[in-house]
């Protein structure tokens, strides 16, 4: 489901820009909580770890990282670390057959035997594929689950009664304690 227009702006981004206003300012959005260090939840390969330093340092800069964060953050440079690999891969692949059949080319043999040679060769868009889906899992994360500023700002958090009503306390047995507790 896509929106009409362009995505709203976080209230961090627009003190960075210079252009927030008090009155647009979303008073139920959601507060960050920080703490000093972050460590990834996952074992992470040396470009995601690049990736991790990067992001939490520019994070943390802007106050934008919060401790919810860090299990969406670990998934997504997993993923962007599987992006860059397999691009790489890709094109890496292309140089080499490009060189290959630059060498049939030049090798005097019967066309049929070329042809085949080219198509026996390892085809890189396999790796492109796969590159493709692993930057989608990384944008769907980015934006999905608030991980991204203007996604985050979007999100309410309702402030639920300090008591409990009767019926509540009649549907839910956590309500049910808390009034019989107090009395």
């Amino acid at each position: 489901m896509s929106t009409k227009g362009r995505k709203p702006l976080s209230t961090a981004e627009k003190k960075l820009k210079g252009t927030l206003q008090k009155c647009r300012e979303n008073p139920d959005a959601p507060k960050v909580t920080t703490s000093a260090a972050y460590k990834p939840v996952a074992k992470l390969d040396t470009l995601a770890k690049k990736i991790w330093t990067r992001t939490v340092q520019f994070l943390k800069e802007n106050e934008l990282m919060g401790d919810v964060d860090v299990d969406m953050l670990t998934a997504y440079c997993m993923e962007m670390s599987k992006y860059v690999e397999h691009t790489r891969t890709a094109q890496q692949m292309e140089k080499d057959n490009a060189i290959a059949i630059a060498e049939l080319e030049a090798m005097d043999i019967n066309i049929l035997s070329k042809i085949d040679a080219i198509n026996s060769l390892p085809r890189p868009d396999r790796w492109y594929r796969m590159a493709t889906m692993a930057f989608e899992k990384a944008l769907k994360i980015s934006d999905r689950y608030g991980f991204t500023p203007a996604t985050r700002q979007k999100l309410k958090i309702e402030k639920g009664d300090e008591a409990p009503d009767a019926l509540s306390a009649f549907f839910n047995p956590m309500f049910r304690s808390q009034i019989e507790a107090k009395a």
